[in-house]
C-alpha cells in the first residue's frame, strides 16, 4: 500500500499532516511531549483512530469510538505497525490486531457498511 505525507501546519510544539493511504486521505497529529523526545500521535479517519499509548482505550469504549492504540514512536511507525489495544468498536468494525496500522486507515474510512 502507498503512503503519502504532507505537512499541513509545524509549529515548535505540533504538526498536522495530510496522510494518503491508499485510496484515502486522512489527518494526522503529532504533539511534542514537553521535556521529553516523545510525541502524543493521533491518526483522524472518518470512522474512527488510530493513536499512541496516551490515549485511554476505556474512554473510547464509553464513546463508542473505533480506535486502534500503538507502541509507536511517529506516526509512520503507526502506519507499518499493528496495534497493541483495540476498543470494542474498532472489533465490530472488523479489526484486528494481525492489521496494520496502513490497514486500519483504510478499514476506518471505508463507508459505513462497505
Amino acid at each position: 500500500m502507498d503512503n503519502k505525507q504532507e505537512t499541513v501546519f509545524k509549529s515548535a510544539s505540533s504538526a498536522i499532516y495530510r496522510l494518503v493511504v491508499g485510496e484515502y486521505e486522512v489527518e494526522g497529529v503529532e504533539v511534542s511531549l514537553p521535556g521529553t523526545s516523545q510525541f502524543l500521535l493521533t491518526i483522524n479517519c472518518q470512522h474512527g483512530m488510530l493513536a499512541c499509548r496516551l490515549v485511554d482505550l476505556s474512554v473510547s469504549d464509553r464513546l463508542n469510538l473505533p480506535l486502534a492504540i500503538f507502541s509507536a514512536a511517529r506516526l509512520e511507525n503507526i502506519l507499518i505497525g499493528k496495534p497493541v489495544m483495540l476498543s470494542q468498536s474498532a472489533v465490530s468494525m472488523g479489526a484486528t490486531k494481525e492489521m496494520t496500522g496502513a490497514e486500519l486507515v483504510s478499514l476506518f474510512s471505508q463507508p459505513l457498511g462497505g
